[in-house]
C-alpha cells in the first residue's frame, strides 16, 4: 500500500486510514479506518474515493459521525484488480471543510484465485511505515490460528510471522526486518492448532519504495528577517510543473506570536505559473522586549497533489535596546543626611541584568548607603528600585558634587547611566541633645537639653514631638525652640511628662527633635522611658524570725501592688540550715482581688544533734504571670540541745543578705543593707554593667542613698547590686528598682 501525506487544517490532519476489503460470493466491501478525532469542532467525517492519488480525481462515497473511526464502503462499484484511493475530510456544524487526510491506496488481488481460498484466507492490503516495517491486514472466514509468510523477490527464503490466536474476521499483523526500496511478496496462512490444516492466500507483491514526488516546493529563503513592526516578503514556487492546479498553504506553526502573515497564505500554481515566485508577506508586530523572536513556519501543498512540505524560520529583527531609566539626572543630599533615586530598564530584557551603583568620581563624603547592588529579572525590569546617598559631615560649606554611575555588571549589555549628587552643605550645623535616655518616673516630670553645634545665619527653629510610642509620655514644655545667632551653644530645656496609669509596665516613647526653618539638618531622636511607680514588688510582715528547734514560726506575704493577672508563688528554703523547711504556703497564687491580703507561710525546724543556732534564708518567687524581683526573709533557729548558742559563722548563709525597702524611693529614705559579711565589698552596677558606685561600711549593716560616685542621683531604672567577701567570691547578686 503507498502512503501519501497531506497537511489539513482541523484535528482530523493527523488520521492514517487503513483499508481493507471483505469479501463475499457478491460483491467486495472495503473498509477504511482512522484514529478517533480530537477535535470538538468537527462534527462530520466525510470519506472521499478515487482510482488515482490526485486530489483534484477523489468524489464522496458517504460521511459519518465524528466519533466513528472507520466506514464500510459497500456500493457495489468495487471491482477486483483495481487500486483504490481512500482520503478524509473533517466538516463542523457550520460547513466548514477541513484539508483532506492521508491519502491510503488499496490493493486487492487477481479475481483468478480460488474461490474457496478466497473466502478462507486473504490478504487485503499492506501498508508501508517508516523504517521498512509494514504491517499486513488480512480476513479469514473460519477463525483459527494466523500467521504471514514472506519473502523478498529474487529470495527462495520464505519468512514467517508468529502465529496469532482467537482470531476474528479481520487481524493486523506486523511484518518486520524489511529492506528499504526492495519488493516483497506475502501470504496469509490460516490453521488449526496442530498446524495441519492448511489454507493460504494468493501471494501480494507490495514495494518498501517510497513513492517520489512529482515536485518540491522552492522558497526564496529558508530564514526571512522580519524588522519589528514592519513586513518582509518571501518568495514562492514549485520545482518542477505539476499534474494540475496546486494550492500551496503557509502557517506558522510554533514561535514567536508576534510574527504572522499578512498576506499570501494560499498560494495557486497552475501547469503554467509553476516556476514563478509568488508572493507572501510576513508582519513583526512591535513589543516591548529586546528579543529577537522566532517562529518555525510550514508551507505545504493543501490540494491538488502530492509534495514534501517545507519548513523556514522567520525571525523579528527587534528594534528596541535596552538601557536604563533614571527618574531624575540630579540629585541634592543634605550634608549629614540622605537622598533616593530610582532605576528601571526601559525594554524587557532577554535575561536578568544584575547591576552596581556607585560613585565614579567627585567628592568622596557623598556614598552609595543603599541599592548598591540591584537585580532586573524579566518580570520586574519596569518596576521602580531605589538607590539611597548619603552625604557625610564635614568641617566645610562647600557644596560638594559626584558623579554617580549604574552600570550591568552581568547578563545582557546596557550602556552605563550617570547622576550627578550635589552635597547641600550645611556648615557643620546640626542639633544636640546631652541625653539619649530620658527616665520619666509616672505622675511625674524629667528633663533634657538642646541646643546647636554651629552658628546658624539667621533664627533657627526647632520643633520637640513624641514621635511613637507610650502615649502617656508626652512633652509637657519646650515643644517649640528657637535658636538665634546669640544663644545657639546655649542648653534649653525641653520637659517631659508620664501620666499615672493603671498599668505595671515601664513604657517607652520615642522623642523627634527636628529643625522646622532652613537649613535643612538630620534629626535627632531619644527614648524617654517611664518609671512605673505601680511595679509589682513583694510585701512580707517581716524580713527576720526566729523559730525554736522542733517548733513553727509563721510570716506573711502580700503584693504592693494589683496585678494585671493572676501571680503564682513558690516560697522554699534557697541557703542555709537544711533542718529548716517550708510547712505550708509553699504555693501561693495572688489574683486582681487579693493581691493586696496577707497570705500565711508557716516555716518549721526539725532537731538535730549540735547544739548551735543556726540560720536559712527563705526565698519568696513568682513562678508565672508577672516578673517580680524575689523577696527574702532571714530565719534564725534556737536550738534546744545544752552548749554553746552562739550564732553559727558557717558563711554558706552569706546569702542572707537583706535589702530594703524594694523598690527603694531615695527621696524617702536611704536604702539598707544587713547581713553583710563582716569584709569584702559593694558596688552598684547599671543595665549597661557600668559602675555607679561602690558603697563603705563596718559591721555587718550598710546603707545608699541613691548616688553615684559624683554624689549626683542617680535616675529611676534598674540596677544590680554586687556584694563580695574577704576572698573576693560574689556572695550576693540582686537587681534594685529604683523610683523617683
Amino acid at each position: 500500500m503507498n502512503v501519501m501525506k497531506s497537511i489539513g487544517r482541523a484535528a482530523i490532519a493527523a488520521l492514517l486510514v487503513c483499508a481493507y476489503p471483505a469479501l463475499s460470493q457478491a460483491a467486495i466491501t472495503y473498509t477504511p479506518h482512522w484514529a478517533p478525532v480530537s477535535d470538538p469542532s468537527i462534527s462530520r467525517v466525510l470519506v472521499y474515493r478515487s482510482v488515482t492519488s490526485v486530489l483534484a480525481d477523489f468524489v464522496p462515497i458517504g460521511s459519518t459521525s465524528s466519533s466513528d473511526t472507520s466506514y464500510a464502503d459497500a456500493d457495489g462499484a468495487l471491482a477486483y484488480d483495481t487500486r483504490y484511493y481512500y482520503s478524509l475530510r473533517s466538516r463542523t456544524e457550520a460547513g466548514t471543510l477541513g484539508l483532506f487526510s492521508v491519502v491510503v491506496s488499496g490493493l486487492t488481488i487477481s479475481d483468478a484465485a480460488s474461490e474457496s481460498i478466497k473466502n478462507q484466507c486473504r490478504i487485503d492490503s499492506i501498508v508501508t511505515i517508516d523504517n521498512a516495517t509494514c504491517r499486513v491486514h488480512w480476513s479469514t472466514a473460519v477463525p483459527a490460528r494466523g500467521k504471514v509468510r514472506y519473502w523478498r523477490m529474487g529470495s527462495s527464503t520464505i519468512l514467517e510471522t508468529a502465529s496469532t490466536t482467537a482470531l476474528a474476521l479481520h487481524h493486523a499483523m506486523v511484518v518486520g526486518g524489511l529492506a528499504e526500496n526492495e519488493i516483497y511478496f506475502a501470504r496469509a496462512v490460516s490453521h488449526d492448532a496442530p498446524g495441519t490444516s492448511l489454507t493460504i492466500s494468493a501471494a501480494l507483491s507490495f514495494s518498501t519504495s517510497p513513492p517520489a514526488p512529482d515536485f518540491a516546493i522552492v522558497t526564496s529563503v529558508d530564514i526571512i528577517d522580519v524588522p519589528e513592526n514592519g513586513t518582509a516578503n518571501l518568495g514562492v514556487k514549485l520545482s518542477a510543473q505539476p499534474p494540475g492546479t496546486v494550492e500551496v498553504t503557509i502557517v506558522r506553526s510554533s514561535g514567536d506570536t508576534d510574527l504572522s502573515i499578512q498576506s499570501g497564505s494560499v498560494l495557486s500554481f497552475t501547469t503554467s505559473n509553476w516556476n514563478a515566485y509568488q508572493t507572501t508577506t510576513f508582519a513583526a508586530a512591535n513589543d516591548v522586549d529586546i528579543v529577537n523572536g522566532s517562529a518555525d513556519v510550514i508551507v505545504y501543498v493543501s490540494s491538488g497533489a502530492s509534495a514534501p512540505l517545507k519548513t523556514i524560520n522567520a525571525v523579528e529583527v527587534d528594534d528596541d535596546a535596552l538601557a536604563f531609566v533614571l527618574d531624575r539626572s540630579s540629585l541634592a543630599v543634605p550634608e549629614g543626611g540622605t537622598a533616593q533615586f530610582h532605576v528601571r530598564l526601559g525594554s524587557q530584557p532577554s535575561s536578568s541584568v544584575f547591576v552596581l551603583v556607585s560613585r565614579s568620581s567627585g567628592d568622596s563624603d557623598i556614598s552609595v548607603q543603599s541599592g548598591g547592588s540591584l537585580a532586573f529579572t524579566t518580570s520586574n525590569w519596569n518596576i521602580d528600585q531605589t538607590v539611597t546617598l548619603a552625604a557625610a559631615g564635614d568641617a566645610d560649606v562647600l557644596d560638594g558634587t559626584a558623579a554617580i554611575r549604574v552600570r550591568a555588571s552581568s547578563g545582557p549589555s546596557v550602556p552605563d547611566a550617570f547622576l550627578t549628587a550635589t552635597e547641600e552643605d550645611g556648615g557643620t550645623l546640626y542639633l544636640s541633645v546631652d541625653s539619649d535616655t530620658v527616665f520619666v518616673p509616672e505622675a511625674g516630670t524629667a528633663i533634657f537639653h538642646v541646643k546647636l553645634t554651629s552658628q546658624p545665619s539667621a533664627n533657627f527653629q526647632v520643633a520637640v514631638t513624641r514621635a511613637s510610642g507610650d502615649a502617656d509620655i508626652a512633652v509637657q514644655s519646650g515643644a517649640s525652640l528657637t535658636f538665634t545667632v546669640s544663644n545657639w551653644n546655649v542648653n534649653q530645656t525641653v520637659t517631659l511628662a508620664a501620666a499615672a496609669d493603671a498599668g505595671v509596665d515601664n513604657g517607652a516613647s520615642t522623642i523627634l527633635v527636628h529643625a522646622t526653618s532652613d537649613p535643612t539638618v538630620p534629626d535627632v531622636t531619644l527614648v524617654a522611658r517611664e518609671i512605673d511607680d505601680d511595679a509589682l514588688y513583694f510585701v512580707l510582715d517581716s524580713d527576720t524570725v526566729a523559730v525554736e528547734e522542733l517548733g513553727t514560726v509563721q510570716f506573711h506575704v502580700k503584693l504592693g501592688n494589683q496585678p494585671p493577672a493572676n501571680v503564682a508563688v513558690s516560697v522554699s528554703r534557697r541557703l542555709g540550715d537544711e533542718e529548716t523547711s517550708v510547712q505550708s504556703g509553699g504555693s501561693l497564687t495572688f489574683t486582681t482581688s487579693n493581691w493586696n491580703t496577707y497570705q500565711t507561710v508557716t516555716l518549721a525546724a526539725a532537731h538535730d544533734e549540735d547544739s548551735q543556732d543556726e540560720t536559712a534564708m527563705i526565698v519568696v518567687h513568682a513562678t508565672s504571670g508577672a516578673s517580680l524581683s524575689d523577696a527574702a526573709l532571714v530565719v534564725r533557729v534556737d536550738d534546744d540541745e545544752p552548749g554553746d548558742h552562739e550564732t553559727s559563722t558557717n558563711t554558706s548563709i552569706a546569702c542572707a543578705i537583706k535589702v530594703y525597702p524594694m523598690p527603694y524611693r531615695p527621696d524617702q529614705c536611704d536604702m539598707s543593707l544587713a547581713g553583710l559579711p563582716e569584709d569584702g565589698s559593694i558596688a552598684i552596677y547599671d543595665l549597661a554593667g557600668r559602675k555607679i558606685k561602690d558603697l563603705e561600711w563596718s559591721g555587718t549593716e550598710a546603707s545608699w542613698n541613691g548616688t553615684n560616685a559624683a554624689a549626683s542621683g542617680v535616675a529611676s531604672g534598674r540596677y544590680f547590686l554586687l556584694i563580695k567577701d574577704a576572698a573576693g567570691r560574689v556572695v550576693e547578686k540582686r537587681a534594685i528598682l529604683v523610683v523617683r
